[in-house]
């Protein structure tokens, strides 16, 4: 046992325990977000009584479905071909810019002016993110109109938070972002219904879909759901291409850098797992897909500026397309299922 804390009162430890921080989380819900999970045990051994947690660690099962699957983009051949015409007008200088793949030609006029609206100011760094109707997804009913409502737009911002460990990884949730929505889906309660819901929203190529650094996210999507992307923009990819230094550049790093926001990491490790999530932990996942769309619209600029041949652009959608299908065909990822045992997880622990 820990000599320090033995020698505390009582009182201190109960004050600590029960303290809250500004987002109305104790000591032992940030520990249990973050993974820690010997706290409620240390608390007994310390104070001789259990703390009622508002909010715990899912049950669930996982089935692996295919431990070495081989990962196919259903899409390849098209994306191979797309591919190999945007090579030819490279060559040949004959620059077709009317094709549904090329971003100008997705996003919306309504979401240009949503874009273009942003007031940005790099020297002030409390800048915050527009505020938009968040909509945690947590039913069969609600997904499929959240599916109906995406296919309306011309460019969704997405990111992925999943859990693993050494035996096995799957998506806690997906969160898609518009500009003027945020989308949070609960993966571990929708898990069976995510893919045929939204495989439709990610196939479609005039739906931009805008990532940040996106190797990681497609495996998981395309693994746990069957999910396969036409149509993306890599912000981290972007940056790169914009710039010599070919080292990647963390979200939060692009934020501050073009859009004077500071985005919150404090939950960047944190158990993904937790059932109901709190506030805060929500508010974390929909920043880091809503602030992809500004980003998108400051490099589409950057770009457009350096790029009056529209040679760059081209280059870069002809990358896109290929990054699309290989990193699907390079993932290792087991296929999973995984239900939620609802009836398990009305008890705290």
């Amino acid at each position: 046992k820990n000599t320090y804390l033995l020698n505390l009162s009582e009182n201190f430890l109960t004050e600590l325990i029960n303290k809250k921080g500004q987002d109305g989380l104790t000591v032992l819900e940030y520990a249990v977000i973050n993974k820690y999970h010997d706290m409620s045990g240390l608390i007994k051994n310390f104070l001789g009584t259990t703390y009622e947690l508002s909010f715990r660690i899912a049950k669930y099962k996982v089935e692996i479905i295919d431990e070495n699957p081989v990962h196919l983009h259903s899409k390849k051949e098209q994306l191979f071909e797309y591919e190999a015409q945007l090579k030819e007008f490279i060559q040949a200088e004959k620059i077709d810019f009317s094709n549904p793949l090329l971003w100008h030609n997705c996003v919306k006029e309504f979401e240009l002016a949503a874009l273009k609206g942003f007031h940005i100011d790099t020297q002030n760094t409390g800048m915050q993110i527009p505020k938009r109707e968040l909509n945690l997804i947590e039913t069969k009913e609600a997904l499929q109109r959240a599916a109906e409502e995406l296919g309306k737009y011309g460019i969704i911002g997405v990111d992925v938070e999943y859990y693993s460990d050494n035996k096995v990884g799957f998506v806690c949730l997906v969160q898609i972002s518009t500009v003027d929505q945020d989308y949070i889906f609960d993966c571990l309660k929708l898990h069976p219904y995510i893919g045929p819901a939204l495989k439709e929203i990610f196939w479609r190529k005039d739906i931009l879909k805008v990532f940040h650094g996106c190797e990681g996210d497609l495996k998981w999507l395309h693994a746990d759901f069957g999910l396969e992307v036409v149509n993306l923009f890599d912000t981290a990819k972007a940056v790169m291409a914009l710039s010599s230094d070919k080292t990647t550049c963390s979200l939060a790093h692009l934020a501050h850098k073009y859009l004077g926001i500071n985005l919150d990491k404090t939950f960047q490790t944190a158990d993904w797992r937790i059932r109901p999530l709190p506030k805060s932990m929500v508010e974390y996942a929909k920043n880091d897909s809503s602030v992809l769309l500004q980003l998108w619209y400051q490099l589409h600029q950057e770009i457009n500026g350096k790029d009056k041949s529209g040679h760059l652009m081209l280059k870069f959608v002809s990358k896109m397309i290929k990054k699309c299908w290989k990193t699907i065909e390079n993932s290792k990822l087991p296929i999973v299922r995984v239900e939620y045992l609802e009836d398990e997880n009305k008890s705290l622990l």
